[in-house]
């Protein structure tokens, strides 16, 4: 349904809300899921876009939230700081 490149990441959304993920997790940013270069799926289900960062990855829910994952180094996460985020921040966006 949808991919995302970014560098050395690629996430591919699938029509049933699945992402799959490939390539190097620069940053973090496909959680460690792939480590020999096939792909593997990082979220099973829920996601209705993907977007590929710098080193993050972004995964907008069906519920209107957005799940980050990888590099927090420029305050990726939005969580108000630029530490290091282990998994997945949840950040709700108002309108």
């Amino acid at each position: 349904v949808q991919a995302s490149i970014m560098f050395s990441n690629m996430l591919m959304l699938s029509e049933n809300g699945a992402v799959y993920v490939y390539g190097l997790d620069q940053g973090g940013a496909i959680g460690g899921a792939v480590t020999s270069g096939s792909g593997a799926v990082l979220i099973r289900s829920g996601v209705t876009q993907v977007a590929a960062g710098f080193g993050f990855s972004a995964f907008l829910m069906s519920d209107g939230t957005v799940r980050i994952l990888g590099d927090n180094s420029s305050g990726q996460h939005a969580n108000g700081t630029t530490e290091a985020v282990k998994g997945y921040s949840n950040v709700t966006v108002s309108k």
